[in-house]
């Protein structure tokens, strides 16, 4: 099956390097990808861009649509800002994304590098998405940055589907050259 991809850059990888190349989002699917869509997050430390693009098809129900959101939060703020390192910066940009997706009715699977170091599965960029509506579909216990023993959990995928949908997410052991693992998650509308 053919891919389809959404890909936005959001910075150069590093000053010095040799070889420098863009680092951003990408959204890569089965399914052919509308309204692509570029949101520009509040600056913390570095330029941060989430990434949205819509998919549908039809199952027996009826058609469907789903927006498919991809982010990635700064891990700290800037140093005149440092404070908000602690997850204040990452509950911002949060924030930020979710009120932009606020008047879109369209069921969604947000998912990304959250960077949330310091609280875990309680800091503030965490619970946001669970105050509108989408449901945590990360798998518990687990991490997919290398570090896992240090920092815990940091990427994370939400579900706001509608009911009866079924979902599972899991983290895929190829890290693919990244110092994350991805995660892999299936959403089934009409699960009978």
């Amino acid at each position: 099956t053919a891919l389809q991809l959404f890909y936005v850059p959001s910075m150069r990888n590093g000053r010095n390097a040799t070889d420098p190349e863009d680092r951003g989002n990408a959204i890569l699917a089965t399914f052919p990808l509308a309204n692509p869509t570029a949101i520009d997050l509040p600056f913390e430390r570095a330029r941060r861009v989430a990434i949205t693009a819509d998919i549908a098809g039809t199952t027996a129900a009826g058609t469907w649509r789903i927006r498919l959101v991809n982010l990635h939060l700064d891990a700290r703020s800037s140093w005149r800002n440092l404070p908000r390192s602690f997850g204040a910066g990452r509950a911002r940009q949060m924030h930020w994304l979710l009120e932009a997706l606020r008047d879109d009715d369209a069921y969604t699977v947000l998912g990304g590098d959250f960077n949330s170091w310091v609280g875990g599965a309680n800091e503030p960029a965490l619970r946001m998405p669970e105050k509108w509506g989408f449901v945590r579909g990360t798998p518990p216990g687990g991490s997919t940055w290398d570090l896992r023993w240090f920092l815990g959990v940091l990427d994370h995928v939400f579900y706001r589907l509608p009911s009866g949908a079924a979902t599972q997410t899991r983290e895929i052991e190829d890290a693919y050259g990244s110092d994350h693992r991805p995660l892999l998650g299936w959403v089934r509308l009409d699960p009978d």
